[in-house]
C-alpha cells in the first residue's frame, strides 16, 4: 500500500502571512523528511497568489475541492492553537466526507502505520 496523502489544514490570514506560510513549509519539509505520509501544503498557493492574485474564497472553494478529489486520504490540522476559519472549515468538510481528520502528528503516524499494517497482512 502507497504511503496515505494528508492535507494539511493550516493557519494563514489571521496573524502574520508570511510566518504563517514558513511554519507550514517546515512542517511540510518535517513531514516529507519523516517519510510516513505524503504532504499536502495548501498554503503554496501564497507563492500562486504572488503571481496572480485570486480572491481568498476561490482560495477555499479550491482547497475544499481538493480535499473531496479522492487524492486525500487524510486531514492533518496544523497548529490547532492557531485561529483559522479557513482551516476549521476545511476540517468541516473533511469530517461531512467521511475523511479522517487529525489534531497531532503522532495520531496521524499511528493511522497512517496501522493503515500500512492492516494491509500488508491482507
Amino acid at each position: 500500500m502507497t504511503k496515505p496523502v494528508v492535507y494539511m489544514a493550516c493557519p494563514y490570514s489571521i496573524g502574520h502571512v508570511n510566518q504563517n506560510v514558513h511554519d507550514a513549509c517546515m512542517l511540510w519539509n518535517a513531514l516529507r523528511i519523516e517519510g510516513v505520509v505524503i504532504p499536502i501544503n495548501p498554503l503554496w498557493s501564497h507563492v500562486q497568489d504572488t503571481v496572480r492574485p485570486i480572491p481568498y474564497s476561490a482560495w477555499l472553494r479550491y482547497d475544499l475541492e481538493l480535499i473531496a478529489s479522492g487524492a486525500v486520504h487524510a486531514v492533518l490540522r496544523c497548529f490547532p492553537q492557531v485561529e483559522s476559519k479557513g482551516a476549521d472549515a476545511e476540517i468541516e468538510h473533511a469530517h461531512r466526507l467521511g475523511i479522517p481528520v487529525f489534531f497531532a502528528q503522532r495520531d496521524l503516524y499511528e493511522w497512517a502505520e496501522s493503515r500500512s499494517a492492516g494491509a500488508a497482512t491482507t
